[in-house]
C-alpha cells in the first residue's frame, strides 16, 4: 500500500453493545482518514489489548460493566500518555461533561447523533480540539474552571470502591473482590466520601447514576 493512502488515525472502540460498535466500524469504513484498530466490550479487555492496537483515540461509551468510564479513563490516561479519549454518552449533563474535562476528555459525543455529526466530532478530536457533539449539548452549561480540569477529584481506587458501593456491595465484599483488606476498603471509602461531600450509600448510589459510573 502507498505510503499516502496509510490511515492518519486509528481508532479502538470501547462498547457493551455490538450494535453501538458495529454502528461506528460501519460509520468510519469509508473515511480514508480514520481506521478501527481494534473494539472492546469491556474496560478490562480493551485495556489487555489497546497497547498492541497502538490507537491514537480511544471511544468509550459510558455505562460499561465492570470498571467505571471514569477509571478506565484514568488508567488509560496513566498508561498512554498520548491517546485522546472520547466518551460516548446517552447522558447529557453538566455533571459528566465537568467530570470528563477534569480527566481531560477530548470529545463527548451523544450516541444520538448523525453519522455526519460523529465524524466531525473525530476530526475535532484529530486535530486538537475539544468537542460537545450532539444537538443536546446546547442546553448544558458548565462553570468549571480551566485550573479545576488538571485532574479527576477520586483517585483510580476510590473510584473503584465507590462503583460497588453502588452495586450494593459490602465493604467485606469489596475487600474480597479487589483483593485488598477490609480496613483499606474503609479508608478510601471515607477519603472518597469526604471529597464528594457525600456519606450515605443511597447518596453514592445517586452520584454514580449521574456520573456513569453504573447504569439502571
Amino acid at each position: 500500500m502507498n505510503v499516502d493512502s496509510q490511515p492518519e488515525c486509528r481508532i479502538f472502540i470501547v462498547g457493551h453493545q455490538s450494535m453501538v460498535l458495529d454502528g461506528i466500524r460501519f460509520w468510519i469504513k469509508d473515511v480514508p482518514q480514520f481506521q478501527v484498530a481494534g473494539t472492546a466490550l469491556e474496560g478490562n479487555s480493551a485495556l489487555a489489548q489497546i497497547k498492541d492496537a497502538k490507537p491514537d483515540i480511544i471511544i468509550v461509551e459510558v455505562g460499561l460493566p465492570g470498571i467505571s468510564v471514569y477509571a478506565l479513563t484514568q488508567t488509560l490516561k496513566e498508561t498512554f500518555l498520548n491517546l485522546r479519549v472520547i466518551w460516548l454518552t446517552d447522558l447529557i449533563d453538566e455533571p459528566l461533561l465537568s467530570a470528563g474535562r477534569r480527566q481531560q476528555i477530548r470529545g463527548f459525543i451523544d450516541k444520538g447523533c448523525a453519522a455526519d455529526d460523529f465524524i466531525y466530532g473525530l476530526t475535532e478530536v484529530l486535530n486538537g480540539s475539544e468537542c460537545c457533539v450532539g444537538n443536546r449539548w446546547s442546553s448544558v452549561k458548565t462553570s468549571l474552571r480551566p485550573e479545576e480540569c488538571r485532574q479527576c477529584p477520586l483517585s483510580l481506587r476510590q473510584t473503584q470502591i465507590i462503583t460497588l458501593v453502588a452495586q450494593g456491595l459490602c465493604n467485606k465484599q469489596i475487600a474480597a473482590l479487589l483483593m485488598i483488606s477490609q480496613r483499606t476498603v474503609e479508608k478510601h471509602r471515607d477519603m472518597a466520601s469526604k471529597k464528594l461531600g457525600l456519606h450515605c450509600p443511597a447518596d453514592l448510589t445517586k452520584y454514580a447514576l449521574r456520573m456513569g459510573l453504573i447504569s439502571i
